[in-house]
């Protein structure tokens, strides 16, 4: 299976289609913050032209912190988002491709006044104890600890209740996450007592919000 990883494209989608189109892939992957300000009107331009990716046949979404809209409206946002039946929103659901399970979860530890946050600590770990056993790839908008989550300030800035969970989850082969625009990467770690897994930091604009970053491909 080909997967195209990106996330944090901020409202700058359209810089990216010729790229994208440019992918032969199985899954198209965006891990959040796929507007700017939040607006139903951001929301829109973006399903128009994730729509449009016509040769990648599943594409999944979930939003970051920036995406206000989705969080403050659910109802109208499902409504919007059930207009482009050719994407998945995978906030909270479990999707099979291929024999593959994918779960997604829009949200990331919290910091100042920003959407889809949970605290740290306790409220984190009930939140990632919703994740399936059975998952094989993860997406959320923000990384785990410790793992492509260090900010220009040198602060690490992933969910603790995030990397243990993951770490307790012997069937997970990825995890996609973007929010950290300048911790962006790829790798595999060993953490706990599982096998080795592979993370993605999969953000295309850097931490001045230029889109200078291209898609991140995993072959699994």
């Amino acid at each position: 299976m080909k997967i195209v990883c990106i996330s944090d494209t901020h409202g700058f989608h359209n810089q990216f289609t010729q790229v994208i189109n440019e992918l032969e892939a199985d899954v198209l992957i965006h891990a959040g913050d796929f507007t700017r300000h939040g607006t139903v009107q951001d929301c829109s331009s973006f399903l128009n032209w994730y729509a449009g990716f016509t040769h990648i046949p599943n594409k999944l979404f979930i939003c970051g912190n920036h995406d206000e809209f989705p969080e403050k409206y659910p109802v109208l946002f499902d409504n919007l988002v059930a207009e482009f039946p050719e994407v998945t929103y995978l906030h909270h659901r479990q999707v099979t491709i291929d024999g593959v399970k994918f779960w997604g979860s829009n949200y990331s530890p919290a910091f100042w006044n920003w959407f889809w946050m949970v605290r740290r600590g306790e409220p984190s770990r009930i939140l990632w104890d919703m994740i399936p056993e059975e998952t094989n790839i993860l997406v959320t908008h923000g990384p785990v600890h410790d793992i492509l989550d260090e900010t220009v300030d040198g602060i690490r800035a992933g969910c603790e209740a995030l990397h243990e969970r993951i770490a307790d989850m012997n069937q997970l082969k990825l995890h996609v996450c973007g929010h950290i625009h300048e911790a962006r990467g790829e790798g595999c770690w060993e953490i706990g007592n599982t096998v080795w897994k592979r993370f993605v930091n999969a953000s295309l604009i850097n931490e001045q919000y230029r889109p200078v970053h291209k898609p991140i491909i995993v072959e699994l």
